[in-house]
């Protein structure tokens, strides 16, 4: 069974940040395998940094020893239900919508993902890639993984959000082009051994 891995949700008026609370860890718990794919096939591996004026988000990640900054697809389409329920004394609303990934034959896979969001808290945040919502995103369910809010603390929304400058500025298009190659290479080289 999978441990939980902790995140936190920074935001303020124009942008947000989501990445792994590494406080929360020891350092013997870091680099753990299983911990690693956990958070790459979970869509959850590095920094999001959302830009609310120029509604991009950006992902710096690391792949194959470099640093990347992809600029992410990001599909706001989502479908508004009047479906409710409470998280942490908030009531949120469901929201759903497609997406979709480029698989290692390069087809397109889609799949649905599932936002509980609350306007409660106006601010159309949530985890990783996924924002767009009139209320802030307090859990969402992929195809891969839930991510869900543990703990909400509202302090100092003007605190500034600063955007990762490191890494080789990419197209996610090209970065999952990049990975392909890297997989196909990889079953390859297995394939001869």
């Amino acid at each position: 069974m999978m441990k939980e891995i902790n995140y936190f949700l920074e935001f303020n008026n124009t942008a947000s940040l989501f990445k792994e609370d590494l406080r929360m860890q020891v350092d013997s718990e870091r680099n753990n395998i299983a911990e690693f794919l956990s958070k790459s096939l979970g869509g959850t591996d590095g920094i999001f940094y959302t830009d609310k004026e120029l509604n991009k988000t950006f992902q710096q990640t690391e792949y194959d020893a470099q640093l990347f900054l992809i600029a992410l697809n990001t599909n706001t389409k989502w479908v508004l239900s009047q479906e409710t329920k409470k998280i942490k004394n908030y009531t949120c609303y469901k929201a759903v919508k497609k997406d979709s990934y480029v698989g290692r034959s390069g087809n397109t896979k889609y799949f649905t993902v599932t936002a509980w969001y609350t306007p409660k808290i106006p601010y159309s945040y949530g985890p990783t890639k996924y924002n767009g919502l009139p209320g802030l995103i307090l859990e969402l369910t992929t195809n891969q993984a839930t991510i869900y809010a543990s703990k909400i603390w509202l302090k100092n929304v003007e605190k500034t959000i600063k955007k990762p400058k490191k890494g080789i500025m990419i197209t996610q298009n090209r970065y999952d082009s990049i990975q392909r190659g890297m997989a196909i290479d990889f079953s390859k080289k297995y394939e001869r051994n």
